[in-house]
């Protein structure tokens, strides 16, 4: 059986030659507040994956800090991290790829085409699957003993700490 080229390497010097290697980079997200170049990689069998390899000191501090989240919090919609490589004295995660997009989005949001108002105009019964989702991902992220993002947080409570908001 042929090993896998990103979920069987553990290091390696320098992460994008490396990339166009073994598959075709088709998405390259640069542009990044958060120190850390993410890459959409097709692999030769067409699997496609995310990799996120941090370029700064902060880029690596969130990547371990994402790695543990990604170790103490499982559900089926959060996207795992299935594999960590050293790139030099940095990291980087390999997580399988989901097609998606940023539903609201600082640009366009206004725009009827735009990732909101497509969500907007869905029948409710799909908006309230999709919020029922997103709400058990938080309470997993609670039951883990984290807590969610407040960019992201669907659901607010003003209980006190340890207490389960319903």
């Amino acid at each position: 059986m042929a090993s896998h080229p990103l979920l069987e390497k553990s290091e390696l010097s320098a992460l994008e030659p490396y990339l166009d290697r073994v598959g075709k980079v088709f998405a390259a997200f640069r542009e990044q507040d958060s120190g850390c170049v993410s890459y959409g990689v097709r692999l030769e069998d067409g699997e496609r994956w995310f990799v996120k390899a941090a370029v700064t000191e902060a880029g690596r501090r969130s990547l371990d800090r994402g790695w543990a989240f990604h170790q103490a919090v499982r559900h089926p919609a959060i996207v795992p991290q299935l594999h960590r490589i050293t790139v030099g004295d940095r990291c980087a995660v390999v997580m399988p790829w989901h097609e998606g997009e940023v539903l609201y989005a600082r640009r366009n949001r206004s725009s009827p085409d735009s990732a909101i108002a497509r969500f907007r105009a869905l029948p409710v019964t799909r908006g309230l699957h999709a919020f029922e989702q997103v709400l058990s991902a938080h309470l997993a992220v609670e039951d883990a003993g984290q807590v969610a993002s407040t960019s992201t947080t669907v659901r607010c409570c003003t209980t006190s700490p340890g207490t389960r908001c319903a």
